[in-house]
């Protein structure tokens, strides 16, 4: 086997061949040794595998089951063809290879099939050229008469339209109908037919258009019946589709009319839930498939409630009775056992500062202000402390004027320190903050001399009485620090110039024309009283224009 594949496929054959002279140049080379697969040699095996079973099958078949006659012959063929075919075919695969039709690996990978049954090789190698030189055959005249086809077609353009592409060319432009029939005419299509084809590519809008025409009074019973007809849709089945086109509510929908009252006449009468209909829309709102009956549902089901609080607010002004307040949750589809409990928490309890003052009246007793509290939202321990705290809140206020009082009669000496402190005691106040209270009332006391002092010298250093010296002796006697000394005359100071008394304008022009004073003495004077400097130049020169006529005169 390996001589006989060494004399075809020898190494004086090339991998890829040059074309011999006994073919023309333009036959194309096959591909390379490279181009057979790896897998190509597992499939080979497979299938010289199933073909030595096939062929076995029918080897013992005729061996055993014909008549002696046939068996006779057939192994007389076989005899005479068996010492001829392998030389056959390996000039017949060396000649392929040496062609560059098919390639050394894949001839190698042909001869395999030598190990067949004698006659089965046979036929599998012709079945495979068949094959392999038809199409080899076939892809060669495509590539080199495809050019001499090409222009064959050019010049006298046989090809046709498609026939859907030409009648849709028809309708789009009808000045091309004439050339339209005349291509179905080339394709073989009758007057008759061409007809059909026409009639059967007019477009219909689909059933959802229908619906929407019919919904809105373009087409009666009969136009919307022929219009389904034409879509294939017949008569009964078009009565059961027009049934659906009736608009009926979604589930939610129809659950919110059922709470918003649209079902009950009674309520509907009792809050006018029907009235202001916009009676102008429901030709729309019909075109949309939607009834007159389902139009007023959803009417009735649009309105809006007040809020609780507003409820609440009508119920506490007397505008409605709590038999409406409890109706009212009923409307807006409060559970029944929400009703009874909000009923009972319609009216507002006490504030905190109202439970305090009217514990301080009596009006609530010490008992009643752990439930006041917790009708304002405290727990149980909560409201008993706050009821604590109320109870020494008011405690303390009811003993405030008390301490007042005392610490007054104290400041005014109706009763001694000892006393004063033991009164303070008495009031529930321990010993040190009696004496707290006390030490400062003496210390306000003492403050309010103090200022009475302060005062005096104020008075006498800002009447010009005393002077700075004597004012800063004064001061120290009080014992007050030597900067608050100095701030108290700093302030005093600006007093004293702001209410001290200087010549008025006419007493200045009088000591001006007596000599008493300057010129500039009197710009300065004049200054202080306000007047700008030119404003007392124009009085300067009025004043000198004065004296000069009065000494000519």
């Amino acid at each position: 086997m390996a001589d006989e594949e060494t004399e075809i496929l020898g190494e004086e054959i090339p991998p890829t061949p040059e074309i011999g002279p006994e073919l023309p140049s333009w036959v194309p080379l096959a591909p390379g040794p490279s181009t057979v697969k790896p897998w190509l040699g597992k499939l080979t095996d497979y299938f010289i595998s199933a073909m030595e079973a096939i062929f076995k099958f029918f080897a013992d078949f005729m061996l055993n089951d014909v008549p002696a006659f046939f068996r006779e012959r057939i192994k007389e063929g076989v005899k005479l063809l068996d010492p001829r075919e392998e030389e056959i075919w390996n000039g017949i695969f060396k000649d392929l290879t040496s062609a560059g039709i098919i390639t050394p690996g894949l001839a190698k990978e042909i001869l395999r099939f030598k190990s067949l049954p004698a006659g089965a090789n046979t036929v599998f190698n012709v079945m495979m050229l068949n094959s392999w030189l038809g199409q080899y055959v076939k892809t060669l005249a495509d590539s080199t008469l495809a050019p001499y086809v090409q222009n064959l077609n050019k010049v006298y353009s046989p090809n046709l339209p498609n026939p859907g592409n030409a009648i849709a060319a028809g309708f789009m432009y009808p000045d091309l109908q004439e050339k339209v029939f005349d291509i179905l005419r080339r394709h073989g299509f009758s007057e008759e037919n061409i007809e059909i084809l026409f009639k059967s590519s007019h477009r219909m809008y689909d059933l959802n258009v229908v619906m929407m025409l019919y919904l809105r009074k373009e087409l009666d019973d009969v136009e919307v019946k022929d219009r389904m007809f034409k879509l294939g849709i017949p008569g009964k089945l078009a009565d059961e589709i027009m049934k659906t086109w009736i608009i009926i509510p979604p589930v939610q929908d129809i659950l919110t009319m059922v709470a918003k009252e649209a079902f009950e006449p009674d309520q509907i009468m009792r809050y006018g839930l029907d009235e202001e209909f916009p009676a102008e829309q429901a030709e729309w709102l019909e075109k949309q498939g939607l009834t007159e009956y389902w139009q007023k549902k959803y009417w009735i089901a649009h309105w809006s409630y007040p809020g609780p609080g507003q409820v609440l607010t009508m119920l506490h002004r007397g505008l409605i009775t709590e038999e409406e307040v409890s109706e009212y949750y009923r409307v807006v589809e409060m559970p029944p056992f929400w009703r009874r409990l909000l009923s009972k928490i319609s009216f507002q309890p006490y504030t905190r500062v109202d439970t305090r003052r009217m514990h301080q009246m009596g009006v609530l007793s010490d008992e009643e202000l752990v439930k006041a509290y917790m009708d304002q939202g405290y727990d149980q321990e909560h409201a008993e402390k706050m009821a604590e705290f109320t109870k020494r809140y008011n405690a303390q206020e009811k003993t405030t004027v008390t301490m007042s009082q005392i610490i007054k009669a104290y400041r005014s000496s109706m009763i001694s320190r000892a006393d004063s402190k033991d009164l303070l005691k008495s009031l529930r106040y321990n010993d040190d903050t009696a004496e707290f209270l006390l030490s400062q009332a003496d210390f306000t006391e003492q403050l309010e001399i103090q200022d009475l002092y302060v005062d005096s010298v104020k008075t006498r250093y800002t009447n010009n009485l005393i002077e700075d010296l004597e004012a800063r002796t004064m001061l120290s006697k009080l014992n007050l620090p030597g900067a608050r000394i100095d701030a108290l005359l700093e302030r005093w100071n600006a007093s004293r110039i702001a209410y001290a008394k200087i010549p008025s304008k006419t007493d200045l022009d009088k000591f001006l024309k007596s000599g008493i004073i300057t010129t500039d003495v009197y710009r300065i004077e004049m200054y202080r009283l306000g007047y700008d400097f030119r404003y007392t130049d124009w009085y300067l020169q009025s004043t000198g224009k004065a004296a000069a006529a009065a000494a000519k005169a």
